[in-house]
């Protein structure tokens, strides 16, 4: 995977697509798990890895260092430049509907955005939960 993460909706969408063609997945768990370390990334980016505020870990993963938010950032949201509230990030929601749907169509689409929740929560250095929230108006989320 590259190092710098995909800026917008359709950069994020050019990545996903390019993980299909060029990794020969075993299974779609590996794919699951590279969405995954690309959702942390971008949640990361309203981390501050250099201060240090405690501990996290997820579904029994090992503890890693609890990262710091930034001021004025939300993980897994955009300040939105005409309210100044904070929306969910679109190339998160993209990631959602991706998965989703690829789901949806083997009969459980909530259960895969289930797995990736809990793969991107043993990657990220801060509480999940507000990748939950992000994702909370994917109308397949609940279906």
């Amino acid at each position: 995977m590259p190092n710098s993460n995909p800026k917008t909706a359709k950069e994020t969408e050019d990545y996903v697509q390019n993980l299909i063609k060029t990794k020969n997945y075993k299974s779609i768990w590996d794919f699951v798990d590279d969405l995954a370390v690309l959702l942390a990334r971008i949640g990361e980016e309203s981390l501050d890895s250099s201060k240090i505020v405690g501990e996290v870990g997820y579904a029994g993963s090992p503890l890693k260092p609890r990262w710091a938010i930034k001021d004025g950032c939300e993980p897994f949201h955009i300040k939105d430049s005409i309210t100044g509230k904070f929306v969910s990030d679109p190339r998160v929601l993209l990631i959602g509907r991706i998965i989703c749907k690829i789901g949806s169509q083997q009969g459980y689409g909530y259960e895969f955005m289930e797995e990736l929740y809990k793969a991107t929560g043993k990657e990220f250095h801060s509480f999940i939960s507000p990748l939950g929230y992000a994702w909370s108006g994917i109308s397949e989320w609940s279906s």
